[in-house]
């Protein structure tokens, strides 16, 4: 059964990606599977003395790239969800308007100015903290998974491996939660 798409087309260009690659791992992982010479000649750093611990080197790399794939597509997540918001935010009317109006009025600045100040002299690690807080409420279900979601996108990018969370959140989970996000501002 084919995954549902998701209506945002950034977010969608990004899961793509990322299915396209666990597919690709998927075929490396049958094709290397007792094969450890076509693992070596593919790349794999083939390393122990016998054929089970060099089968397990491979299997070790394998779940590896899978780990490090699934890191860099939540990163590609955020990134592709930040800048739909922000196109969202510069060109918004109707609803999503109304809802950063409302939320923005507190601030003395005209609304067509937040844009900029949403990026702009803050590190991007925040962007997306601020972004949450904006939007705080608006999908309630999604508050903390958005919260869970942050901290999990900072450990990888700023690897710091003593504080690094991870997300109970699947990959294709968070791109779901994101387009649901940026759907409820249009």
């Amino acid at each position: 059964m084919a995954e549902p798409k998701l209506e945002n087309r950034k977010l969608a260009l990004e899961m793509e990606r990322y299915d396209l690659l666990r597919d690709l791992l998927k075929h490396v992982v049958n094709t290397t599977r007792g094969n450890v010479d076509y693992a070596q000649r593919i790349g794999f750093r083939v390393l122990g003395k016998d054929k089970r611990e060099r089968e397990a080197n491979v299997s070790d790399q394998i779940d590896d790239l899978q780990r490090r794939i699934d890191e860099l597509f939540i990163v590609a997540a955020v990134a592709a969800f930040e800048d739909a918001f922000m196109d969202k935010f510069k060109n918004a009317s109707g609803k999503g308007k109304s809802i950063l109006q409302d939320r923005l009025a507190r601030e003395s600045v005209p609304f067509n100015k937040h844009g900029g100040r949403l990026v702009k002299g803050q590190p991007d690690a925040d962007s997306f903290k601020k972004i949450a807080e904006i939007i705080s409420g608006i999908v309630p279900s999604a508050d903390d998974k958005l919260d869970e979601l942050r901290n999990c996108r900072n450990a990888i990018v700023h690897v710091n491996a003593e504080r690094k969370e991870t997300s109970s959140l699947a990959v294709t989970d968070s791109f779901r939660l994101l387009d649901e996000v940026l759907a409820a501002l249009s």
